[in-house]
Order: structure tokens, then C-alpha cells, then sequence
């Protein structure tokens, strides 16, 4: 129902990739996003090879509002302006803190 959700009827912003956890055969892409000023961290689902590297990167999100800190990460959009970034939620500070 969530994953459904998601690619149906979710809404488009920004995350930060902030962490890879691997084990066995799983992989963890943690994000970090904000919704309605409210700051989430979700897994994002399995990204590409070489990934980890991104660490403090954005990139585009599709998350559920009814489902809230559930996401599908875009690992091939990312994103650079800076005025995007801020306008999704982010601080100057998590900006540069890369």
C-alpha cells in the first residue's frame, strides 16, 4: 500500500543522502527531507553501484503525505540550486555542512 502510495499519489521534493548501511544482501540509502517544516529520515531504496560516494548530496524525492517519512529516491535527479534546496526545507547550514 505504501510503495502504491508513493508512486500514485506522492509529491515531488528535495533529501539529503546522509547515509549507506549495507548488510548481507540489503542496502539501507538513508535521506534526510522535510515536510510542512518537519524533518524526516527514511530509507530510499536500493541506489547504484558506487553510491555511498554521494554522502551530503541532494537529490530528488517522491514522498507519501498519508505515509509520512516514506520515500522513493530519485538516485539519477540530483539536485544543485541552491535555491531549491533552501525552498524544500533545508538551512544554509545543511547546505554546506557536505
Amino acid at each position: 500500500m505504501i510503495k502504491y502510495d508513493i508512486e500514485n499519489k506522492g509529491k515531488k521534493s528535495i533529501g539529503k543522502f546522509v547515509l549507506q548501511d549495507n548488510y548481507g544482501k540489503g542496502q539501507l540509502n538513508y535521506f534526510i527531507f522535510y515536510i510542512d517544516g518537519k524533518k524526516y529520515k527514511a530509507n530510499g531504496g536500493r541506489s547504484p553501484e558506487g553510491f555511498s560516494k554521494n554522502t551530503g548530496k541532494f537529490y530528488k524525492i517522491i514522498y507519501s503525505e498519508k505515509y509520512k517519512g516514506h520515500i522513493k529516491a530519485l538516485f539519477n535527479e540530483p539536485i544543485t540550486d541552491t535555491v531549491i534546496i533552501l525552498k524544500a526545507g533545508f538551512s544554509k547550514e545543511e547546505i554546506n555542512n557536505n
